[in-house]
């Protein structure tokens, strides 16, 4: 059996509470990995790069955001 990855989700939600904490700096892909407990080489499997992960919250955001209004 193989490995679990970590879930997209989990990437996008832990960097959305990096940003609340620590604004965006804070957001580094070696730090989420270290707080999911995880290596890092699982989140290029979902993401090219920071920016893309950024994008990602973004979009997460805004989809809550939407949400809550409707």
């Amino acid at each position: 059996m193989g490995a679990l990855r970590t879930p997209r989700e989990k990437w996008i939600e832990a960097g959305l509470q990096a940003l609340a904490a620590g604004g965006v700096d804070a957001v580094r892909i070696e730090a989420l990995a270290k707080t999911l407990g995880v290596t890092k080489g699982g989140f290029y499997g979902y993401f090219a790069d920071r920016d893309a992960l950024l994008t990602e919250m973004l979009d997460a955001w805004e989809r809550a955001s939407v949400d809550e209004v409707i």
